[in-house]
Formats: structure tokens, C-alpha cells, sequence
């Protein structure tokens, strides 16, 4: 049964008894039997593609910036994390082509070249909350809109620079490294 749960088909999370996880994937398993079927040795390796410890709850930071004026997020963690960028159009009309998010601490950018409706949401996720890089149109794929970078905070102070229509709000979601 042990073997069993650790052969999934992607990474899970690891957690021990503190606030922290680090997502695993298991490579191998042997076992022996000590006395007549009763007890057993075992072991298994697990390897993680990133090898940092994360906060078990999501942080965010919420706010409706100015078009080209910079601000700073901050990741109180000890190394770089991904990011989840949900962009909530309330400018009152349909967003065409006018949408980039940059962190410059990073360097790394995106613009978004197809249109939000009023009222909807743009989710780019880093895989942040899934197994793997998304770009979501009011829950509809449309990654083929999307160019650049998928965006990632470094340890510390992060400025970012949201360019586009006014009222529409930016939320950076992450796990504190």
C-alpha cells in the first residue's frame, strides 16, 4: 500500500510536522521481509525538481496600481518563488491588446495581446496551484494570447510595473519560500 500511494504519476506534496512542503516525486522502492511476512524493511528515494521548502499557506498582495508606475511586493522568504498573476478587468469596457506585467527585479515580462472583458479575469499561473504553467481567459485556455515570461519573485523586495487601462486590479499570489 506504501508503494502504492508513492507511484504517482506527479509530484506531491512533503510535508513535516511544521508549516513548510517541498514537492517530491519518488524514484525506487526495495523492501525485505524480516520475519515470515510480519515485519519489513523498506526504502524509497524522493527527488524534488525544486529543491526549496515552501509556506503551506498562499500569500498575496492585492491592489489596482497605476498604468507605469512601479510597486513593491515582497517575498519574506530566503529564495525565489513562482507567482500566480490574476488581472481582474474593471475599467468599465473591453481590454484589447494592453495588458504587460513586469517584474523589474527580475527582468522577467509578459503582455497579454487578446481581450478581457469587463468584469472577467486574466489568471497566468506559474504553477503555483498546478502541475503545470496555465494562461486562463475567464477560465478559458488562451495561452496562444500570451507572450513573455511567466513571472517569479525573488527573495526580498520585488518591484513590479503594470501597464495598461486604468482599474484594472493585479493580484500576485505565492508560497514564501
Amino acid at each position: 500500500n506504501l508503494k502504492a500511494a508513492l507511484e504517482k504519476d506527479s509530484e506531491q506534496n512533503l510535508t513535516l510536522d511544521d508549516d513548510r512542503k517541498i514537492k517530491v516525486q519518488y524514484s525506487g522502492f526495495s523492501y525485505s521481509y524480516r520475519t515470515l511476512r510480519t515485519f519489513s524493511d523498506f526504502s524509497f528515494d524522493l527527488i524534488a525538481s525544486d529543491p526549496f521548502w515552501y509556506n503551506l499557506v498562499i500569500s498575496n498582495d492585492t491592489r489596482t496600481p497605476t498604468s507605469g508606475v512601479g510597486y513593491t511586493v515582497n517575498n519574506p522568504g530566503n529564495a525565489p518563488t513562482r507567482c500566480k498573476v490574476t488581472l481582474t478587468n474593471n475599467s468599465g469596457v473591453s481590454v484589447a491588446d494592453n495588458i504587460r506585467l513586469k517584474n523589474n527585479t527580475t527582468g522577467e515580462e509578459f503582455q497579454y495581446r487578446g481581450t478581457l472583458a469587463n468584469t472577467k479575469a486574466l489568471i497566468v499561473n506559474n504553477r503555483v496551484d498546478d502541475e503545470d504553467v496555465s494562461v486562463l481567459n475567464d477560465g478559458v485556455d488562451d495561452i496562444k494570447n500570451f507572450e513573455g515570461d511567466f513571472i517569479s519573485l525573488n527573495s526580498g523586495d520585488n518591484t513590479i510595473v503594470y501597464t495598461g487601462p486604468a482599474n484594472v486590479q493585479v493580484k500576485i499570489e505565492f508560497y514564501q519560500s
